[in-house]
């Protein structure tokens, strides 16, 4: 190093020495600092400390100090002088930037219904080490840095250099949880910030089996007794999912991974399953009812772990009479003349 020369580092160093005196000598960068020089006026050999203001530029700064004897009777000019040229390295910035949730604060999580959030991007800045300031990035750039972010888009806000996050809402569609990572990107560097979407779940809301007969004789609460009635059984289902959303009464459609089983359930076993049709529906018989009275039973789904039924009643057959044949009195049972009876 040039014994004429000097340098300093950028951080600030001004000491107290005893037995010293400090001499402010401004730096004249445009600033308000000085050098400080603690000397010994009244010793003719001395060693001289040198001191700074810190250096908060980018760019280094130099001054020329020149030291000059005192020796009585002679001027200035014909005084020993020593020059020192002292540098004062440039500030060392850095920067820590960080994306903020403003509205609402300290976000985190989208429902299933989706929602908005604004954010804004911020920086720390550190000179020579040290936490100097805090600001707000007036134009940073956002963009979704993570795979599958397709739900989320951005709007534009009031605020200057803010933006508005909004996520989609999922509706019927069944999602898992779900994240997606935004970048801020700006001239101190770049930030990331993390919002989770949270699952939409379904779940079955309700039951209900819808019924049809053929041929067209009779209904589900008045069978005919001659069993020949087919009951077509198709089973209905609506769903609530955690969106909010609750759809209609529909056929159901996911038997392939929640199947639908039926069961035929009668006190005297005349109800019966004749087959499933689809994995949606079945058909159903009651046996020729040749009791004396009416008979009930159910038809039954299992689904998602629920059970729904619905009720069914077979009449029995009545003896009437229909009219008087030689002399005889016919009765009438379930569409046949059952016998003949003298009177």
């Amino acid at each position: 190093m040039d014994k004429n020369k000097v340098i300093l580092n950028s951080e600030m160093a001004d000491i107290n020495l005893e037995g010293y005196t400090k001499i402010s000598i401004p730096w004249e960068d445009g600033t308000n600092n000085n050098i400080y020089a603690y000397i010994k006026p009244d010793t003719s050999s001395q060693v001289v400390y040198l001191g700074s203001d810190a250096n908060l530029n980018e760019q280094s700064r130099t001054k020329t100090l020149v030291f000059r004897t005192t020796a009585p009777g002679l001027t200035i000019g014909e005084q020993s002088q020593a020059i020192l040229g002292v540098t004062q390295l440039e500030a060392s910035y850095s920067y820590e930037v960080y994306i903020l949730t403003i509205n609402p604060s300290e976000f985190t999580e989208f429902n299933a219904s989706g929602g908005t959030v604004e954010i804004g991007t911020y920086v720390d800045i550190f000179i020579n080490g040290k936490y100097s300031s805090s600001r707000k990035v007036d134009n940073p750039v956002y963009e979704p840095v993570s795979s599958g972010s397709d739900w989320v888009s951005f709007l534009p806000s009031e605020v200057k250099g803010n933006t508005i996050v909004q996520a989609a809402n999922t509706g019927t569609t069944v999602t898992l949880e779900r994240s997606v990572t935004i970048r801020a990107t700006t001239t101190y560097g770049s930030a990331d910030i993390t919002f989770k979407q949270q699952a939409n779940v379904q779940s079955l809301n309700s039951l209900e089996i819808r019924t049809s007969l053929f041929p067209l004789h009779g209904t589900l609460s008045e069978m005919p007794a001659d069993g020949d009635t087919t009951i077509i059984a198709v089973a209905y289902a609506s769903y609530s999912y955690t969106s909010g959303e609750v759809t209609s009464l529909a056929p159901i459609e996911d038997t392939n991974v929640y199947p639908v089983t039926w069961d035929a359930i009668s006190s005297s076993n005349g109800l019966y399953k004749i087959t499933d049709l689809s994995g949606n529906s079945a058909s159903f018989k009651w046996y020729e009812n040749l009791e004396d009275n009416p008979r009930n039973g159910s038809i039954e789904i299992h689904y998602r772990e629920e059970v729904y039924s619905i009720n069914t009643t077979q009449l029995a057959y009545l003896n009437v009479r229909v009219g008087l044949y030689n002399n005889k009195r016919a009765y009438y049972t379930g569409g046949i003349i059952a016998s003949f009876l003298i009177e």
